[in-house]
C-alpha cells in the first residue's frame, strides 16, 4: 500500500514540479519520496537540482542546512541548539 502512494506521490510531485518548476518546496518534497523509495542516486540528482536552481537564500536555515548536509558541504550547514 505504501509503495502505491509513494509512486502516486512521486508523480504527483513530479507534474507539480512541471507547472511550477521554481518552487523548492516541490523538489525537497520529491526528493522526500524518492529517499522513502530508496532511490537514493534520484534523490541526490533532485537535491543537487533545487540547491543549484534555488536561491538557498530564500529557504529557511534548517532546509539550507539539510541540502548542505545530504550533499556533503558541511562548511555551510548551519547548526542551532534546540
Amino acid at each position: 500500500m505504501k509503495c502505491l502512494q509513494y509512486k502516486m506521490a512521486l508523480l504527483d510531485f513530479t507534474r507539480a514540479i512541471h507547472m511550477e518548476c521554481n518552487n523548492h518546496h516541490l523538489w525537497v518534497y520529491r526528493g522526500n519520496v524518492l529517499l522513502k523509495m530508496d532511490r537514493n542516486e534520484q534523490a541526490a540528482f533532485t537535491v543537487k537540482q533545487v540547491s543549484t536552481a534555488a536561491d538557498m537564500n530564500s529557504l529557511a536555515v534548517q532546509q539550507q542546512s539539510l541540502i548542505y548536509s545530504f550533499l556533503k558541504d558541511h562548511n555551510k550547514v548551519h547548526y542551532w541548539h534546540a
